[in-house]
């Protein structure tokens, strides 16, 4: 059996513009200058507290930064009236045909917390779906491995049957980190070279790609 570990903002779920507005208001709620959006793009993946601290220099603004965001990050997403992010065109086929494969199962590893991750699940119906799900509640920020470590020890599968798809660095050197495979995919968040750098095994730039790999690699 193989254990794929999908990240979820960036890999699965296009929440660009959604995380963009949650930390815009947030900085401007503090009174703090805006950093570039291609700054708050390069944190996307860390757990939120990580997230501004790299962001936020004072660490009693960052403090202050994870608080509020957290707090208002689902009022936010709904006032942009937009559902929700959307997930990336393919995802839920794919997800659903992994789901229905038995040489696979498959978990979730996301900065996220436990009441985000209930949310995508409660949309898009994908309850029973996943066999192992590991949020920012449950062990250190990315790119730490405890996430990717719980996930096999969990499910009992060893390193070399285990695949982190991510689109962030912070994803693939998670993966690696951790005795996986790491699969990195260029829709979202870092570029290509990013990925390689950080130790990713194989490179999907189109879904498509992403599924021949997986199912090749279950062969």
């Amino acid at each position: 059996m193989k254990l794929v570990i999908f990240d979820v903002d960036g890999t699965l779920v296009n929440s660009r513009h959604h995380i963009l507005a949650a930390f815009h208001e947030t900085f401007d709620h503090l009174g703090l200058p805006r950093p570039e959006d291609s700054a708050v793009a390069d944190v996307i993946g860390l757990s939120l507290t990580q997230a501004c601290q790299k962001l936020i220099a004072d660490k009693a603004a960052a403090r202050a930064a994870a608080t509020y965001y957290a707090e208002n990050y689902m009022r936010i997403q709904a006032a942009l009236m937009s559902g929700g992010p959307a997930l990336y065109a393919g995802v839920g086929e794919l997800l659903a045909e992994l789901k229905d494969d038995q040489r696979f199962a498959l978990g979730l590893a996301t900065g996220n917390s436990r009441r985000g991750v209930r949310r995508l699940l409660d949309t898009h119906q994908w309850h029973n779906w996943f066999a192992t799900i590991q949020t920012a509640d449950d062990a250190p920020s990315k790119p730490h491995p405890a996430m990717v470590r719980q996930a096999m020890a969990e499910l009992g599968v060893s390193g070399d049957d285990t695949f982190m798809v991510g689109d962030t660095a912070w994803d693939v050197s998670m993966g690696v980190a951790a005795g996986a495979n790491a699969i990195g995919v260029t829709w979202g968040y870092h570029p290509e070279a990013q990925l390689v750098a950080a130790g990713a095994r194989f490179i999907a730039r189109r879904l498509p790609e992403l599924r021949e790999t997986l199912l090749g690699l279950a062969e």
